[in-house]
């Protein structure tokens, strides 16, 4: 065994390539299939290099020193960069595609991280924090709960640009976390965003998303509609009101058709403008049957009460 062992330290090893980084390098990681290699440090940006040849693949700038980073290879998905140190953020980029797929707000210097399928974990000062659960639980790939989505709102209020882009990324991952409830309140994601911030923007976000939306209503019977006018939220009934206009809304769910038909009551009294506005932009749909059963089958009305076509309203609102 000894004469072995003599034999390769005596053989001149040679590495496969070398890469000469532009300042200190404090991280370094490999993916599990060895199809990637990143590193970064005072350089303000993570370099992805092939595992193979050692060539650059991807060069990402970073607002501060990068102190780790970990990368992830799945067999059925494309590989994934986590990173994060003196950012502010610990952001997530899926190296197929050159995009960022999850940024989550970190107040402290971030100098170790680690990434599975179902969890990422990170250093947060004295704290080790881990976002998603692994086993039969959720991942930090799936849709994020209703407590998780409104922590994220608030930590970065102070940023609107963050936010927003945070928030872009998780929609675009799951959009139907829009939909997102509490368990104790039932306030809904639109709840929380209406009566917690002032960003327009971030509302105009949540109803632009690729889903279905209804108007639910929280545990006290409000809709976000009723919120909005509660508040004060001038803008925010604006957006809702032209959100009420497209197809993404469930007209077909006599639930949110009667909440709707109760909140126009509501606008009507306090904003009669954007009401009538409201009225007259709103998609009309046939609803002849206003009167239907035995009872009415021979009724004659007096005179013609109503000349002109028969889409006289919204459908439902009868």
């Amino acid at each position: 065994a000894s004469n072995v062992t003599d034999h390769f330290l005596q053989e001149e090893v040679t590495p496969v390539w070398d890469v000469a980084a532009d300042d200190f390098v404090y991280a370094v990681a490999m993916s599990p299939d060895c199809k990637h290699v990143a590193f970064g440090g005072t350089t303000k940006s993570v370099v992805v290099l092939n595992g193979a040849t050692g060539m650059q693949m991807l060069r990402v700038a970073c607002p501060g020193v990068v102190w780790s980073l970990a990368l992830l290879s799945q067999p059925q998905s494309s590989a994934k960069l986590a990173y994060g140190g003196e950012l502010q953020m610990l952001t997530v980029i899926d190296l197929s595609t050159h995009k960022d797929v999850l940024q989550l707000p970190v107040p402290e210097t971030i100098y170790d991280l680690c990434i599975s399928a179902e969890a990422l974990i990170y250093t947060n000062g004295r704290r080790a924090t881990a976002y998603g659960k692994g086993g039969v639980h959720c991942s930090w790939q799936d849709q994020p709960s209703f407590n998780v989505i409104t922590w994220l709102i608030t930590s970065l209020s102070s940023s609107e640009d963050q936010l927003l882009k945070t928030m872009g990324l998780l929609l675009s991952r799951a959009p139907a976390c829009v939909n997102a409830t509490a368990s104790e309140s039932e306030m809904s994601l639109l709840h929380f965003v209406i009566q917690n911030t002032s960003s327009a923007a971030l509302l105009e976000l949540l109803l632009s998303v690729d889903c279905f939306i209804g108007l639910p209503k929280d545990n006290r019977g409000k809709t976000v509609l009723e919120t909005a006018i509660d508040h004060g939220k001038w803008h925010a009934l604006q957006l809702l009101l032209e959100f009420l206009c497209s197809p993404r809304f469930l007209r077909s769910v006599p639930a949110s058709m009667d909440a709707l038909s109760k909140a126009l009551k509501l606008i009507a009294q306090k904003y009669p403008r954007d009401f009538l506005h409201f009225l007259s932009t709103v998609e009309l749909l046939p609803e002849p049957e206003v009167m239907v059963g035995e009872d009415t089958e021979d009724v004659m009305l007096a005179g013609m009460l109503l000349a002109g076509s028969e889409k006289r309203c919204p459908q439902g609102l009868w």
